[in-house]
Formats: C-alpha cells, structure tokens, sequence
C-alpha cells in the first residue's frame, strides 16, 4: 500500500518498526524492501548489540522528513510501532527523560506487582491508564516509573507537538484469515533461512538477554537452538505470539479516532485509499 501510494503521489516511505531498526535482523522482521526503486528509510539503524528507543528514532527520522519536505514529496510512514509514529506525528513529554542505570538495577529486582505497586505510589493516574498487557510487561512499568520518578525532581517538559498535518490509514482484516496469511508467511521465513539469520547473530554476540532478541520471530526459537523444544512446538509458540499482538495493535490504534480504516478483502481498496489520500492531498 505505501509503495502504491509514494508511485501516485510521488512519496518516499519511512518505517516505523521498532525491530526493523536493527542491523541483521532482516528476515524475521519482515525487511520488504521495494523492488521498483522506491526510497525506503528508516532500517538498519542500531546495532542488535545495544538497546535502541522511541527517542533515538525521532532523533534519526526527523530529518529524512524534513528533506523529503524540502525536495517536495510526501512523506509516508509505514508501521508498525504505534509509539513510534504517534512520537513522530504528536510527540510527547516522556520523550527526553534519561535512562538510570542505578534506579533499573533497583528495579530489576522487582517483580510485575511490586512494580506496579511503586508505580501506584509515584503517579496513580499513569498507573491507572495502563492496560492489562502494560501492568504485566516489566519492561514498561520500569519506564514509568524511571519517569514518573524523574517527574517528581524536575519540571515536567512540555509535550512538543508534532508540526506535521497528517493523514492516517489503517488497514485491517478479519482474524482467520490474518491467521491464514501469518502461518504462510511465517512457514516462507523459515525457508529463506530464518533459524540462520537467528544463529548468526548469536554468533556474532548478540544474546537472548538484548532488546532485539526480545523481538516476535526469535524469540520463539531459543528453545528449538538449545535443544530443549521441537520445531514445531516453537513454530506454533511464533504464530500465536503474532496474533497476541495483532490483537494488542489493534487495541493501540483503534483508541485513535482519526484513523480511516479500509477493510483488505475488499477489491476495490487500494483504489478507495488512494482517493482519501487524494483528497486530502489536493488541499496541501
């Protein structure tokens, strides 16, 4: 769809995938580069090595945005990520909070409830919004509370709001047949070389303790590389793990009530995309 687009109104696609990022990580995380020479930025940023954040990926695709401005074409951001793009499109205050070291050795000593308890105590509000798939995610709750704390010495900063006049599609389809394509699709990784691509990166001295590891698509796998599960226990834990959070995605986006969505079973619905797109375009 976004290479349908950037051909009719001369556009360039940025990605907003957060695993996307990562250097060597091209199978799994589904790396479709155009074929027709369409510009594709925003791959291939971080090393799996190191942790990479919202606030690093604003920090990079903030300037492709503004070239593709300045030399007249239509930005198109593809994902994916639903922090990434509302960092880029909305911004937020939690954006340059620094990372502590000290407060997550702390922290990582803590389990889910304990997290969400200290949480409780430092900003109940934020404790409150949080969805089940949140107040169970360590990960996250550490980040909040690593900033709600930071909130309480320092001035909360302003949320800086994204400059941009935006037009957002969702695309989406009926659970069976998302189900159905996954399995396909997934079973097509395998053959291309996935479990290859995941040893490689072990080799190379990516371990399954990094943030890139974490990522759907490896993950599932550690157990069948050390010998401690079958291929197809870990096929199916691959699968299912993509439903979860297609579900958790369409929870994100679906509380942003400026998204049009288009149903992809429909014939015609690449042709009704690039007719809200038009208009919208036409009055730039």
């Amino acid at each position: 769809m976004g290479i349908s687009l950037a051909k009719k109104f001369n556009g360039e696609i940025i990605s907003a995938d957060s695993r996307q990022v990562y250097r060597g990580m091209d199978i799994g995380t589904g790396k479709d580069r155009p074929t027709d020479g369409t510009p594709l930025w925003g791959l291939d940023l971080a090393d799996p090595k190191k942790s990479f954040s919202v606030s690093q990926y604003v920090k990079a695709v903030k300037p492709v945005i503004a070239d593709i401005h300045k030399r007249d074409k239509l930005p198109i951001l593809v994902g994916g990520t639903g922090l990434y793009i509302k960092a880029v499109t909305e911004g937020f205050e939690t954006l340059d909070v620094p990372k502590s070291k000290r407060l997550r050795r702390i922290l990582d000593k803590l389990g889910v409830d304990e997290l969400y308890e200290k949480l409780c105590e430092l900003d109940g509000v934020r404790a409150a919004g949080m969805n089940l798939s949140d107040r169970q995610n360590p990960r996250r709750l550490v980040r909040a509370i690593e900033v709600a704390q930071w909130q309480v010495i320092h001035k909360p900063s302003k949320v800086t709001k994204g400059k941009f006049d935006v037009l957002k599609i969702g695309l989406y389809s009926d659970t069976n047949k998302l189900k159905e394509k996954i399995t396909k699709r997934s079973r097509k990784m395998l053959k291309e070389g996935l479990l290859g691509e995941i040893q490689k990166l072990l080799d190379s001295g990516v371990t399954w303790k990094r943030q890139s590891m974490a990522t759907i698509g490896y993950r599932e796998w550690q157990g069948f590389l050390e010998g401690q599960e079958t291929k197809e226990v870990c096929f199916t834990k691959w699968v299912n793990n993509q439903l979860g959070y297609v579900k958790r995605q369409n929870l994100w986006f679906k509380k942003d009530k400026k998204i049009k969505w288009f149903d992809v079973n429909d014939r015609g619905y690449v042709k009704n995309v690039e007719m809200e797109v038009g208009k919208w375009y036409s009055n730039k």
